[in-house]
């Protein structure tokens, strides 16, 4: 079976991280605060427990939020669903393609994923993430876990173009997510729906 690589974070739903940082106090921000970028990186990598990753963020921001507070800040950060995707992964699966996710995420926010939005995650049982992987994509460690698992996949959609690019050079059909219209486009044209 032929495999379509599916980014989650502004693919499959729409970040939210200004609601995020706006609960842990920082206003309506789109952007890590400096002092978190490298806590959450190490995290998305796996290179953190989620309990060290919450000790890291209240010592390196200097505050005493909960472990209930921090996972609520993480959890409000996945948004909503991209209007249209569970049917487009449906109509993909019906094709007789398989969807695996390829994601840069924690293992707390891929389990939230899965139970925030099972009408998407319901059809999909499998993906690559950084945090198993230990590295975040454009690294090629992350499509060669891909290709391992699950080959080099028919098409690959990410929204950022450095991904997209690191996927081209090697070799992958791969095209830059902007709105699930134009990607439904793309998937009739490569007859994928």
């Amino acid at each position: 079976m032929k495999y379509l690589a599916l980014d989650i974070g502004q693919c499959c739903i729409r970040l939210d991280r200004p609601a995020c940082f706006a609960y842990l106090g920082y206003g309506q921000r789109e952007v890590f605060p400096e002092e978190m970028e490298p806590v959450f990186a190490e995290y998305e990598k796996g290179f953190l427990t989620r309990a060290q990753f919450m000790d890291k963020v209240r010592t390196s921001c200097g505050r005493n939020w909960t472990d209930e507070q921090l996972l609520h800040a993480l959890s409000l950060m996945l948004g909503t669903a991209m209007p249209g995707m569970a049917e487009t992964i449906a109509e993909i699966l019906q094709g007789g393609h398989g969807v695996a996710f390829f994601s840069d995420a924690s293992e707390y926010h891929h389990k939230e994923f899965y139970r925030q939005f099972p009408a998407i995650t319901g059809q999909v049982p499998d993906g690559v993430y950084s945090y198993e992987v230990g590295a975040y994509k454009p690294d090629p460690k992350m499509y060669e876990a891909f290709e391992q698992r699950f080959g080099v996949p028919v098409l690959y959609t990410d929204d950022r173009p450095q991904n997209i690019a690191g996927a081209c050079q090697r070799g992958w059909s791969a095209w830059q997510f902007t709105n699930i219209d134009d990607f439904r486009r793309k998937l009739a044209e490569m007859k994928l729906i």
